[in-house]
């Protein structure tokens, strides 16, 4: 078990640029809002993303055109405990509920992969990091400066079925 967490911890220093604190280092709450486009199967949703982490508390708000049709899902480090909503975005609701890997979706918006899973690096150079983890390919293709951290501004998370593209606005550390 001790080796296993060494090579999680070596990856992830390496992956992080000499110069910048490494984004597994960022404090246990933040928040990020942006936009999301979901594609599953024949069907594509867009909606405004709102992510608030508390510590291992999780709250995701998606809303539709106007902040109409909302979903929100919340859970902990278990997984989803409640999802509420007040629209037409079922398939939205089926999708999260059954296919997204949510706890590993809280790392990779910081940029990371999920330290308690085993993950393979693709690519890491200046201009993004693309890695494999638990069947899905996630790339982090723009990056902004927040504090001291570089975060990510554009992430692209697919797998066979799924792709989603998250385009962050707006980061709260």
């Amino acid at each position: 078990m001790n080796l296993f967490a060494c090579a999680i911890n070596n990856s992830i220093s390496h992956n992080s640029k000499p110069d910048k604190l490494p984004n597994h280092l960022i404090r246990s709450s933040w928040e990020i809002n942006g936009r999301i486009i979901l594609q599953f199967e024949e069907e594509a949703v867009s909606a405004k993303l709102n992510w608030l982490q508390d510590d291992d508390l999780f709250k995701c708000t998606l809303s539709g055109p106007l902040g109409m049709d909302v979903v929100v899902f919340e859970g902990d480090n278990s997984g989803i405990h409640e999802i509420t909503s007040d629209g037409n975005l079922s398939n939205l609701q089926r999708i999260l509920e059954k296919n997204l890997p949510i706890l590993d979706i809280k790392y990779w918006l910081l940029g990371i992969p999920n330290p308690r899973s085993i993950y393979r690096q693709i690519t890491h150079n200046e201009d993004y990091v693309a890695f494999d983890q638990n069947n899905w390919k996630i790339k982090i293709n723009k990056y902004q400066r927040i504090d001291s951290y570089d975060l990510p501004k554009n992430i692209q998370i697919k797998n066979s079925a799924i792709r989603l593209k998250i385009s962050i606005d707006k980061w709260r550390l």
